[in-house]
């Protein structure tokens, strides 16, 4: 061999071995560095292990650049098919908005600096806000409320992962419609980046933003679904015009992805489970079996006989058939449902209700094993992520639909108060659903405790549940003043004794009269 050859031999020797030590270390391999491992967190370690698990990088925008619509769409065909998906999307539509929507409150103080309520104007607003929410005003179509539409939208954004709202201003009687969108037709195929040195537009999945700042300035929205034959134009409208909620997962993200994304291979499977057990335990149940024939004889004197064999090949529960000379029956017996069927699909479940931020009781309504303590804590849990959403809710929708509708209410007439009373008629306070106490007696008593302590106020305690204190003293002064006009006791609350001031220690009324007006707090 020349020395040439020798030399190229060499180098390829200590490259090679050059790489191994690389490799190794890399690895973390002790003997590759003298004992010593190198410290790298393990989740980032390339081994065999760890060969198959995805570690490229990209943006927000660009993880959903190619995934968006098939996620959506197999969310939908999830939502339709499966119960539990189905359900899921439901949580959130009872427990966000529930069957009252999400209450105005409106806290207009008095110009004279006291910090009164204006309760002329309040009452004025809440009138003409209320009359707006019936379908015939609310809706561009005329088919939904503001409750029905605050329902339909927290319906779609869990299956769809975002929501559009068009707002059209100088339309109906109040000057201002909604329009729900499918998010089908926002065009996420639209993507133009050269905004850079051209100046262009710089628009991702349907959304332009303003290039200095990422703040949307339009949306580009196909007439119609673009599925349809009549899909119609597509249009940059506005964003000031566009109410477009969803939850960025990630910075940079312009749409919302299916909040079961994490879930959607899994929920498939065990729909395919489900219907394997099913169709296994009804061949079970049925008896099912095969039918052998004898091996002597012409095989086309048998595929005749076969033929005009009227055997029947669908067996029913009970019913029993004559086989023919020299057939016979081999039954079936799969064995299923098998007893491992019930907790291995709870496995499953209990992961869906993970990730998608619910428990599984709630999304199973399986109470077999569930006491008090274990409900509670993961009822306390799953309603701090749905008052979470109440307030998203709130700032995404809520707030920019009622600073729409204000001006443009009074502007048309509907809302009679003068163009000065609406600056302080934006003074708004919304009340979203409660929740009702896993244990009444023991959390009233918790809150009693609360309040006597300075630590919680009745305010709070009624916006817990969804109430309005002001509306619930209300309705107790209006009873009483029934009560009292027909004579009738209804004062029967069991309240805690009170020390009074011996000053003001008063004889204690006649049982045979009607107790004063007036609810004692204390």
């Amino acid at each position: 061999m020349n020395p040439l050859a020798r030399a190229v031999l060499r180098i390829r020797a200590s490259t090679a071995a050059a790489l191994t030590r690389v490799a190794r270390a890399v690895r973390g391999d002790h003997a590759a560095t003298g004992g010593r491992r190198v410290r790298q967190f393990a989740g980032a370690r390339t081994d065999r292990l760890t060969a198959d698990l995805f570690s490229g990088r990209t943006s927000g925008a660009g993880d959903q650049r190619f995934a968006l619509t098939k996620l959506r769409n197999r969310s939908r065909t999830l939502v339709r098919d499966t119960p539990e998906a189905k359900r899921y999307c439901a949580l959130f539509e009872e427990n966000v908005v529930g069957h009252a929507g999400i209450l105005l409150k409106p806290a207009a103080l008095l110009r004279d600096g006291s910090g009164n309520p204006d309760t002329a104007l309040n009452d004025a607003v809440l009138e003409a806000w209320e009359r707006w929410g019936e379908a015939a005003h609310c809706s561009l179509d005329g088919t939904l409320g503001w409750v029905d539409l605050q329902q339909l939208v927290q319906r779609l954004e869990p299956m769809d992962g975002e929501y559009l709202v068009l707002l059209h201003r100088g339309r109906g009687a109040f000057g201002l419609q909604l329009q729900v969108l499918d998010p089908d037709q926002l065009d996420e195929t639209l993507n133009v980046e050269s905004w850079g040195a051209s100046g262009g537009p710089w628009i991702r999945q349907g959304v332009e933003m303003d290039p200095a700042t990422g703040r949307p300035v339009a949306y580009h929205i196909w007439d119609g679904h673009p599925s349809d034959t009549n899909r119609g134009a597509r249009k940059r409208i506005p964003a000031d015009r566009v109410i477009h909620g969803f939850d960025p997962w990630r910075p940079g993200a312009t749409r919302g992805v299916p909040w079961l994304h994490a879930a959607i291979q899994s929920i498939n499977m065990i729909s395919g489970y489900d219907e394997a057990t099913l169709v296994a335990a009804r061949i079970a149940a049925s008896a099912m079996g095969t039918i052998e024939g004898t091996a002597d004889g012409d095989p086309g004197e048998e595929a005749d006989a076969a033929a005009a064999n009227d055997t029947p090949q669908e067996f029913e529960p009970g019913r029993w058939w004559k086989l023919a000379p020299g057939e016979k029956a081999t039954m079936l017996d799969p064995k299923h449902p098998t007893t491992s069927y019930a907790d291995f699909r709870k496995a499953h479940v209990r992961a869906i209700a993970q990730s998608g931020g619910v428990s599984y009781t709630s999304l199973s309504g399986d109470l077999e094993a569930v006491n008090y303590s274990s409900i509670r804590a993961g009822l306390l849990s799953e309603r701090d992520r749905y008052r979470m959403l109440q307030g998203r809710l709130i700032r995404a929708l809520h707030t920019r639909v009622y600073r729409a509708w204000l001006p443009m209410a009074q502007l048309t007439g509907a809302l009679r108060i003068s163009a000065q009373d609406v600056a302080r008629a934006e003074r708004v306070r919304w009340q979203p659903r409660g929740f009702p106490w896993v244990d009444p007696r023991a959390d009233i008593e918790a809150l009693r405790a609360e309040i006597r302590l300075g630590i919680n106020s009745r305010t709070e305690a009624a916006a817990e549940r969804g109430r309005d204190l002001e509306k619930v003293l209300e309705q107790i002064d209006a009873e009483e003043r029934l009560a009292q006009s027909y004579g009738v006791d209804v004062s029967g609350v069991d309240l805690p004794p009170q020390v009074a001031d011996p000053a003001e220690t008063k004889p204690a009324k006649s049982t045979t009269t009607p107790p004063e007006r007036g609810l004692r707090i204390s």
